[in-house]
């Protein structure tokens, strides 16, 4: 098996996530559902396939880390980051 390094231009989602993953917190939780609406609205045909990686360094960038205590937290953090996820998909429909 041979491994090549990693083209970063190629999947630029990568990077997001592992600064994701570095900055810890709740950023993980939003890229994750970042991620999963982005790819969503894609398979519905809701915005194009290189929509995705800009949408989720978008709501990376723009998410304010917090504390959680409880899975009442961790799904509030969720319910807001897909609101805000489809608002910002809805501007780019294709």
């Amino acid at each position: 098996m041979d491994f090549y390094p990693m083209d970063h231009a190629r999947y630029p989602a990568f990077n997001i996530v592992l600064d994701a993953a570095k900055l810890g917190g709740t950023y993980p939780i939003a890229v994750n559902t970042a991620d999963e609406i982005a790819v969503s609205q894609f398979l519905h045909h809701k915005i194009k396939y290189t929509d995705i990686p800009n949408v989720i360094d978008e709501i990376s960038r723009h998410h304010n880390s917090s504390t959680y205590r409880d899975i009442q937290d961790i799904q509030d953090i969720i319910s807001n980051t897909s609101q805000k996820t489809l608002e910002l998909c809805a501007t780019k429909s294709s």
